[in-house]
């Protein structure tokens, strides 16, 4: 199959593997019905999206990664760097501690 020479088909192919999460966290009928009737049309063979729907399909698929979940509350990476960095540091040193030593023990 030719693709429009302006369209990438790896991005189609992106675009239409999240159409379905766009379609269960669609905040409003036309979004989950769009991405619903593109799933659907998209399993047809030789299928390509209109000049019109693709436009479309990208900025839903943009607006689902801008939204985000609202259950998760705010990700504070710093914090997060912080809590792991904390945890991980005494297993690290121990273990490199044990190999400088040639023991086979386990790190807590």
């Amino acid at each position: 199959m030719t693709y429009p020479s302006n369209v990438n088909p790896y991005e189609v192919e992106r675009l239409l593997h999240h159409m379905p999460a766009v379609a269960a966290k669609a905040e409003n009928d036309f979004a989950r019905g769009f991405a619903a009737s593109v799933t659907s049309q998209a399993r047809r063979k030789g299928w390509w999206p209109s000049q019109k729907q693709l436009p479309v399909m990208r900025s839903l698929v943009s607006d689902l990664f801008a939204s985000g979940n609202d259950n998760e509350g705010d990700f504070d990476l710093i914090e997060r760097f912080a809590t792991l960095k904390i945890s991980v540091v005494p297993a690290i040193e121990c273990v490199a501690r044990n190999a400088q030593l040639g023991q086979l023990q386990t790190c807590r």
